[in-house]
């Protein structure tokens, strides 16, 4: 589930947005039984179309959200992941870094890799 976090296809984020939203329950309900802390709940799944930019804009704001509150229960640094242009192909590279350094983290410390 995690190596799916960098395969973003411009014109199709299906791929993308169903991993990234079921790494995104996995990691919570971890948090849940290890930690006793309810994340929020966001609608990750489907993400808006790139080129909607406001979709996008609310999106992005509840997506970095989540990454904030679950780096600061596991202890972990925060990227700024709220600001990107994903049609823009090198801003979308080192964004899909930057995510999926998250996620693999969260795996590693929580045990929740797929």
């Amino acid at each position: 589930m995690i190596a799916a976090l960098l395969n973003f296809e411009e014109d199709d984020q299906s791929f993308f947005s169903h991993h990234n939203s079921e790494h995104h329950k996995a990691v919570a309900n971890s948090i849940l039984t290890k930690y006793q802390i309810i994340s929020p709940s966001y609608v990750l799944n489907p993400m808006p179309d790139v080129k909607d930019k406001a979709g996008m804009d609310t999106w992005l704001e509840q997506h970095a959200s989540l990454h904030e509150i679950i780096n600061e229960v596991l202890g972990l640094v925060n990227n700024q992941l709220n600001t990107v242009d994903l049609t823009n192909k090198d801003e979308r590279v080192s964004w899909l870094q930057l995510h999926f350094n998250d996620h693999w983290q969260w795996g590693q410390t929580l045990g929740v890799d797929s």
